[in-house]
């Protein structure tokens, strides 16, 4: 929840909760268009936020204003 928004970049159920799980994927596969839309969202946010070369990147400029 602090990097991604359920219904925009990624469908999150509650954990450990069959039917909330049970119910995203009744709704995931229902509306796979949307689902298609989340998943490509999704993928380029984690890049963002995951690929080590952007992050140290990120983080080398952030030292640099220290």
């Amino acid at each position: 929840e602090r990097y991604f928004t359920d219904g925009e970049d990624v469908v999150i159920a509650k954990c450990g909760d069959p039917v909330s799980i049970a119910d995203k994927i009744k709704w995931m596969l229902q509306n796979e268009e949307q689902v298609n839309s989340i998943a490509v969202k999704g993928f380029h946010k984690a890049h963002q936020l995951l690929e080590y070369n952007l992050s140290s990147a990120r983080i080398i400029d952030y030292l640099d204003k220290l």
